[in-house]
């Protein structure tokens, strides 16, 4: 409960599970890093839905990302109209993806703003590289 204005209020308020134990996993796709959004992206406030999804932290300058102006700080929705509320989803997504396709993407940025991106392929220069924290190492995972 809450006193508001000398009244007291009831409220529910939403919240998101964050784990304490920082980046564990980060898939390297077309020049971008995406990851699980970490706990200080978290904490800004804005999680567009339930665990947060796939957060771009990086790009490369010079790649497919660059070229087509998907910046970090936002969150990629969906790859060609499949949700990605995961890093495994976006695997999935993008394993299906033709070398060379045009590939439209839906994010959303810090802000809450919606967008969508069109990326063309380049898995000749920007190829996946996918890592993940296991006891305290980062290991390449196999595709």
């Amino acid at each position: 409960e809450l006193l508001r204005n000398g009244e007291l209020r009831s409220c529910t308020v939403p919240t998101n599970v964050l784990d304490t134990w920082g980046t564990q996993e980060v898939l390297i796709w077309q020049g971008l890093a995406v990851q699980p959004a970490h706990r200080g992206v978290a904490q800004l406030g804005f999680m567009p839905f339930e665990g947060g999804g796939v957060y771009v932290s990086y790009f490369s300058y010079g790649s497919p990302a660059h070229r087509y102006a998907i910046n970090p700080k936002m969150w990629i929705k969906e790859v060609d109209g499949t949700p990605t509320p995961t890093i495994s989803a976006f695997v999935e997504a993008t394993a299906k993806l033709a070398p060379g396709a045009a590939v439209r993407l839906r994010t959303v940025d810090l802000h809450g703003k919606e967008g969508a991106h069109t990326l063309k392929l380049d898995d000749h220069f920007w190829g996946t590289q996918h890592f993940q924290m296991r006891d305290g190492e980062w290991l390449a995972v196999p595709s």
